[in-house]
């Protein structure tokens, strides 16, 4: 029943994102919520996450393209945790640096090279459509967001997992 009541909040959630060109950054982190806590309850409860919003973020005012966060939380759970997943972490930080949105999305997992084909295939759609959004949304927006995907390292160099950061312009 709660998967079920869960899974159409975050259909309607979707479908009513998806109609605006820009959302309150609350309702992207509602739906991120909703769609974590899903694939967590999927997997055994395998993994942890964290949303950390900046305190000089308004999160009913400052707004942001929707979905845009969704396909690289996406590719955290499908490509960054093992199927027998237990001890898997994503990490989502939205920061305000001067009109810029940053959003980070990292996870533990085994890294950007380490991926069968399959799954590069898979991973390579999401972010193959997201760039088009990316470019679309520069486009008639004249604002450039800009993209880094890269794989978190320490000190010797060993993969600990992936970061994504997206900077999105706010809307003036």
């Amino acid at each position: 029943g709660i998967y079920l009541n869960r899974f159409s909040r975050l259909m309607r959630e979707i479908l009513e994102n998806s109609r605006h060109e820009l959302i309150p950054i609350e309702d992207e982190i509602a739906m991120l919520q909703d769609y974590l806590e899903l694939n967590r309850q999927r997997l055994k409860e395998g993994f942890e996450y964290t949303i950390t919003v900046d305190e000089s973020i308004d999160q009913e005012l400052d707004q942001i393209p929707p979905m845009f966060v969704q396909p690289f939380v996406e590719n955290a759970i499908e490509h960054g945790m093992p199927p027998d997943v237990v001890d898997g972490k994503i990490d989502i930080y939205f920061l305000k640096k001067s009109n810029t949105i940053q959003v980070i999305v990292e996870d533990n997992g085994a890294g950007l090279s380490t991926t069968d084909s399959l799954h590069i295939k898979r991973q390579s759609l999401s972010t193959q459509i997201i760039k088009e959004r990316i470019a679309l949304f520069s486009k008639s927006s004249n604002e450039v967001l800009s993209l880094i995907i890269e794989d978190l390292k320490n000190e010797d160099g060993k993969t600990l997992g992936v970061k994504v950061a997206l900077s999105i312009p706010l809307a003036a």
